[in-house]
């Protein structure tokens, strides 16, 4: 079995929460090798969401057409190939991708590092930042790559997730921060 993260950003196609489309996919191995980086073109766009993307008008404008990128995605999935990643429902949702059709299954590292919160009898659970920075050190600051978020995302799923003793201790160092 193959494991792979993959990461979206979007940009803005209107003035709603949800008015978004993917403007970049990132694709990383077990490893954290780059297996694709790709700009989408994203027509009708409103706002790239600079801050948030880190990307602009004209780099995204020069993007690739989304059902290329998308149709290059899949060719790096299929049966054998389970998707890591930090929510990953989100990104697999944006690329319309399907369980047992495109990948095999996929794994959410936050439900692996949520910790019980018992004054509020809930879970809570962690960003990807906040992981990173209590687990690894690494603070990630300014606009997001989906490139360095699959590659963090894999490197918790490599170093914690499927090491059950990792994986408690982490809970715990998670729950401290």
């Amino acid at each position: 079995m193959a494991f792979v993260a993959l990461d979206v950003e979007c940009a803005a196609t209107g003035r709603g929460h949800n008015d978004r489309a993917p403007c970049r996919v990132a694709v990383v191995d077990f490893h954290g090798g780059t297996l694709l980086d790709e700009l989408v073109a994203v027509p009708g766009m409103v706002s790239p969401l600079t801050a948030i993307t880190g990307l602009t008008t004209d780099q995204i404008e020069g993007g690739r057409p989304y059902d290329d990128v998308v149709a290059d995605v899949r060719t790096l999935l299929g049966p054998h190939v389970t998707v890591v990643g930090q929510a990953p429902f989100v990104d697999i949702e944006w690329l319309g991708l399907r369980a047992g059709v495109d990948f095999r299954e996929s794994i959410d590292i936050a439900e692996h590092f949520r910790t019980w919160n018992a004054k509020y009898e809930k879970y809570d659970y962690y960003s990807l930042a906040m992981e990173v920075y209590a687990l690894l050190g690494i603070r990630m600051n300014g606009s997001h790559s989906p490139v360095e978020d699959a590659q963090l995302s894999m490197t918790l799923f490599r170093e914690y997730v499927r090491n059950q003793r990792q994986l408690e201790g982490a809970r715990r160092t998670l729950r401290q921060h």
